[in-house]
């Protein structure tokens, strides 16, 4: 589910219809049925939404894009928070990842890796911790985020506050 929430959110960025990669989500030859989630905000290059088919917070997600290649996000399911860096190839295949490091604007923070997959990297958050998160996001100018396996992922942070503040009210987050 994380792979295509960011690969829509992506696409709503890239100014692409709601649609999930070629060959990514597909079994036995068919496109998956998809609601397109209920958008949120969009700025800067950040984007919010929260998934049509589950009551708020749950399905709750905002994500900056890097351009052609990852994006970097939060998102609430089944109550627990992640921290997802997506990408549109299977660039992670092979990879070992054990942590991930996140910077605003130099400030770094290192965090142990939950789950990966060819294409995404998760880190399981605290309500507490997503909420610091949100706060340093919403004032900071550049996030990059990298581990042993993967190349730097930077996302401009100008202009993502209102996104950032849309995810912070979809998820019941409280203000730091």
């Amino acid at each position: 589910m994380r792979v295509l929430v960011f690969s829509v959110l992506s696409g709503c960025l890239a100014g692409t219809a709601f649609a999930a990669p070629a060959g990514v989500h597909k079994r036995d030859g068919a496109a998956p049925a998809v609601k397109p989630p209920v958008p949120l905000a969009r700025s800067g290059e950040w984007a919010t939404a929260r998934d049509s088919r589950v009551s708020p917070p749950d399905g709750c997600f905002t994500a900056g894009w890097h351009p052609g290649s990852a994006s970097v996000g939060l998102n609430v399911d089944g109550r627990k928070f992640w921290l997802t860096v997506g990408y549109n190839s299977p660039i992670l295949e092979g990879k070992t990842v054990r942590t991930l490091a996140v910077s605003i604007d130099g400030a770094r923070r290192s965090m142990h890796v939950e789950s990966k997959d060819d294409y995404t990297i998760n880190v399981r958050l605290t309500r507490r911790e997503t909420a610091a998160l949100v706060a340093s996001l919403e004032h900071g100018a550049v996030l990059t985020v990298t581990s042993e396996a993967i190349d730097p992922v930077t996302v401009s942070l100008r202009g993502a506050a209102p996104a950032l503040e849309a995810f912070r009210a979809c998820a019941s987050l409280p203000a730091e």
